[in-house]
C-alpha cells in the first residue's frame, strides 16, 4: 500500500523515513485512497476540514478513521457518504462526547448508521502506555509484597 501523508508540520524527509510520500495538500493526500486516518488537533483552522468534499475525494467503500477530535470531521458529512458511497467510519471521538460520568452514548444520528463503528477513546491505548501500566502493576505488587507502601493505593 502506498501510504501518504499531510501535515503542517511534516517534512518530506520524515515521511520518506517511515517509508511514505508527503503531500503538498490534505486534497493531494487524500484523493482516490481507500483509507483516510485522521490525527490533529481541533483548532479554527481544522473544525470541519474533513467534510463532504474531502470526503468525495476517497474511493467509494474507502475507510475513514478519526482518532483526532470529534470536530476534525463533519460528522453530518460523513453519516451522508456513508450512506451515499458506501464508506465506513471507525471513530474514538464524536462531535457529542458522553460525560465522564455518562456511560450510555446517546448521539442517536451516529448510532442508527450502520458501517459506522465507535470506540471509547482508545486512540490512546498505545504499546508504551500498556507497558507502563504493566510495570506499574508488577512495581504495586512487589511494593506491597515486601512491606513497602503502596502509591496510590484506594
Amino acid at each position: 500500500m502506498q501510504v501518504r501523508l499531510w501535515s503542517p508540520s511534516l517534512t518530506v524527509e520524515r515521511a520518506q523515513a517511515v517509508g511514505a510520500k508527503r503531500c503538498e495538500s490534505i486534497r493531494a493526500a487524500v484523493d482516490g485512497a481507500y483509507a483516510l486516518s485522521v490525527h490533529l488537533p481541533l483548532t479554527k483552522s481544522t473544525q470541519g476540514l474533513v467534510g463532504a468534499e474531502l470526503l468525495a475525494l476517497l474511493q467509494p467503500g474507502a475507510l475513514v478513521v478519526n482518532m483526532s477530535r470529534g470536530g476534525v470531521v463533519d460528522e453530518e458529512a460523513l453519516i451522508s457518504a456513508v450512506k451515499d458511497r458506501q464508506l465506513r467510519a471507525g471513530l474514538d471521538v464524536f462531535n457529542k462526547e458522553p460525560s465522564a460520568a455518562s456511560s450510555v452514548f446517546d448521539d442517536e444520528a451516529i448510532k442508527r448508521i450502520d458501517h459506522i463503528y465507535g470506540t471509547h477513546h482508545t486512540g490512546a491505548r498505545t504499546a508504551q502506555a500498556a507497558q507502563a501500566v504493566e510495570d506499574a502493576v508488577i512495581s504495586a505488587v512487589q511494593t506491597y509484597t515486601t512491606g513497602g507502601q503502596v502509591l496510590g493505593l484506594v
